[in-house]
């Protein structure tokens, strides 16, 4: 599982230019001893995952899982932001977080997952659901709709609230029951459903949503890592879909 990077770096950039030695900076590209022995300090134990070009001169994208940094070649000075491309009018960040993203989804089990829609479906979104989230029954009342655009939904259980909450063990019980497509729909309705306990991946697909940067409910990834934002209308996500674009 990816680690996950604490949101908060109010003042990293200061304390990165303030404290860290002077280093030499690198003709040839980053240095990436030197970047990861800096990193290091902020983030003990954790190691970038992939440390990039970008079109930026001396300035280089590091990448925590789906979090992106940019840092200086010699590893001295960091932003943490996105960074865009005037001329164009394009996000060079997202390319970079979509790619994380893909590669996170590609180890997704369906087993893991509950599933609504045709078998051989022309798209497949995953969508992490809260089953109290007034959205999130929104969009599961409209499930027809989506699945006769051919668009298959594969929900992970991903409850707001920790462990021993009252929506993760409603998560639980939806999971361990007989038949939980029914008891799904039926808790979204705000229908009971008995509790229950058994082994469950409700733990794992909260820990994979703070992977993914799922900061919301609903969050819907398409299988090529886009994210589109919370709740969208069965033929606006087809729309998105179709357009390739997030």
């Amino acid at each position: 599982m990816t680690r996950f990077i604490a949101p908060a770096l109010l003042g990293l950039s200061l304390a990165l230019a303030t404290h860290a030695p002077a280093l030499a900076a690198q003709q040839g590209g980053p240095d990436r001893e030197a970047i990861e022995q800096m990193l290091s300090r902020y983030f003990p134990g954790q190691k970038p995952d992939a440390i990039k070009e970008t079109p930026l001169s001396g300035v280089y994208a590091v990448l925590f899982g789906t979090r992106i940094f940019y840092v200086s070649g010699d590893g001295r000075y960091l932003l943490d932001g996105t960074l865009y491309d005037l001329a164009l009018g394009t996000d060079l960040s997202e390319p970079l977080a979509t790619d994380a993203r893909r590669e996170l989804m590609k180890g997704l089990d369906e087993k893991e997952m509950i599933v609504f829609g045709p078998e051989n479906p022309a798209w497949k979104v995953t969508v992490f659901t809260d089953i109290d989230c007034p959205y999130c029954r929104k969009l599961h009342n409209e499930m027809k709709e989506y699945n006769d655009l051919g668009i298959q939904v594969r929900y992970m259980l991903y409850p707001r609230t920790p462990p021993g909450s009252p929506s993760f063990l409603k998560a639980v019980s939806v999971w361990c029951a007989d038949d939980r497509k029914a008891a799904l729909t039926d808790a979204k309705n705000g229908k009971p459903v008995a509790p229950k306990q058994c082994d469950n991946p409700v733990g794992r697909s909260q820990e994979l949503g703070r992977a993914l940067g799922v900061n919301g409910t609903p969050t819907i990834f398409a299988e090529d890592g886009r994210k589109f934002g919370g709740y969208l209308p069965p033929k606006e996500l087809l729309k998105r879909l179709e357009a390739g674009g997030g």
